[in-house]
């Protein structure tokens, strides 16, 4: 074959491809409405918060998350630190929120520099706030960490988190915490 006669083959393939691909997306599903919901989180969120650890309360700790859609908006990627919990420095987080329209549930998947990976799992957003749940073990025992993650207005600009950690059925910790964009 002429070196003429492989590139017009080549473009006719390439063509064909293109065209497959461009065909193939607009017949992808559209994000369903749980994705809007998580959307929301997009943006620079900066606050403070504070942690009850048994009887000691820690005031103060401020925190910062950075959240960018994802995957075409079927997600959303945090990264989160957070400054004064006692015991760690400086605390980081990322964290991958999706949600999963087969099982209907809200996942929040994280990884922290504290060894944790958690896959925290929601049923669906309810009005301004969400509930997620996390099971597993820490040091041998059932370990349950539940978060609720909400707006406190409206408009999305005021972010609230309250998650509450359990260690063998007891009450372990409470952080509790607020941001603005």
């Amino acid at each position: 074959m002429s070196i003429e006669r492989n590139r017009k083959k080549l473009l006719v393939i390439t063509l064909a491809v293109v065209g497959g691909v461009r065909a193939a997306r607009a017949a992808e599903p559209a994000a369903p409405a749980e994705t809007k919901q998580i959307a929301r989180l997009v943006g620079d969120w900066k606050g403070m918060g504070s942690m009850t650890l048994g009887s000691e309360k820690v005031e103060g700790i401020k925190v910062q998350w950075t959240c960018r859609s994802v995957s075409e908006k079927w997600g959303v990627r945090c990264d989160a630190v957070m400054v004064g919990i006692p015991g760690i420095a400086r605390y980081e987080e990322t964290d991958l929120f999706g949600f999963d329209p087969g099982g209907h549930q809200l996942h929040w998947f994280a990884v922290t520099n504290a060894g944790e990976t958690h896959d925290h799992v929601g049923t669906a957003w309810t009005g301004q706030a969400a509930k997620f749940v996390y099971d597993g073990v820490q040091e041998g025992k059932p370990f349950k960490e539940v978060i609720d993650v909400g707006f406190r207005d409206p408009a999305a600009k005021t972010l609230e988190i309250h998650a509450e950690t359990f260690v063998d059925g007891k009450l372990a910790s409470v952080l509790q915490a607020r941001a603005r964009r």
